[in-house]
């Protein structure tokens, strides 16, 4: 999980600095964030089973991709979506 919450983080402060209104109060953005074997769309690891026992995005995400929430949620926690 630590390649995808680095390049999820990366990701995350890029747009809080866009979006900001007061650029003195942004944290600093990182110029280059680089992960090693990363998930980068959870909804393909779970739909492959990824991991020994088939199931790491699901005890990761805490629920399956079987609802437009749920489905949402996966999303958010892909760095390519």
């Amino acid at each position: 999980a630590g390649g995808q919450l680095v390049l999820w983080l990366g990701d995350h402060l890029a747009k809080q600095a866009k979006q900001s209104e007061n650029q003195e109060l942004v944290p600093p953005v990182p110029r280059l964030v680089v992960a090693v074997a990363p998930v980068t769309d959870m909804i393909a690891a779970y739909d492959r089973h990824l991991s020994d026992e088939g199931d790491a995005a699901e005890l990761y995400m805490k629920c399956k991709p079987d609802s437009d929430e749920n489905i949402k949620k996966y999303q958010d926690a892909s760095p390519m979506h």
